[in-house]
């Protein structure tokens, strides 16, 4: 799945307490999440990431669970961080894949947006964030 990936994260389960709620709910009947991000050949409008999100678990729904899926992306990319990061500005439509064990969503985003809200919300000084 994230073989071909520069970066992967991975996060056993089961999820507990304030978790359980996390990423829409979704995280409740979760066995492990993982997340990968690579580096797209540049295109003319520059440099492109593309994440991948996977939550491992037992899912009923599966068309619920995408749902719940997107909904909680457009809720993270549209708060502060996520606008400050261009996740709101993802340059395909997120691809969301569900079924019974596991929900796999995919974004491609401007790297160097990425990059600088990442920065700016770590290390910047105020008034380089006030310019974003």
């Amino acid at each position: 799945m994230l073989a071909s990936y520069h970066a992967c994260w991975f996060v056993l389960g089961p999820f507990e307490a304030e978790w359980k709620n996390a990423a829409g709910g979704l995280l409740a009947t979760a066995t492990a999440v993982a997340m990968g991000g690579q580096v797209l050949p540049s295109t003319e409008s520059g440099a492109l990431v593309e994440l991948r999100i996977r939550i491992v678990g037992s899912f009923a729904r599966p068309d619920g669970a995408k749902e719940r899926f997107l909904a909680w992306y457009n809720q993270t990319a549209n708060d502060s961080l996520g606008r400050l990061c261009g996740l709101h500005e993802q340059l395909d439509r997120v691809v969301v894949r569900a079924n019974a064990d596991s929900i796999e969503g995919t974004i491609r985003l401007d790297a160097n947006r990425l990059i600088h809200g990442l920065r700016a919300s770590i290390d910047a000084p105020i008034s380089e964030v006030m310019r974003w």
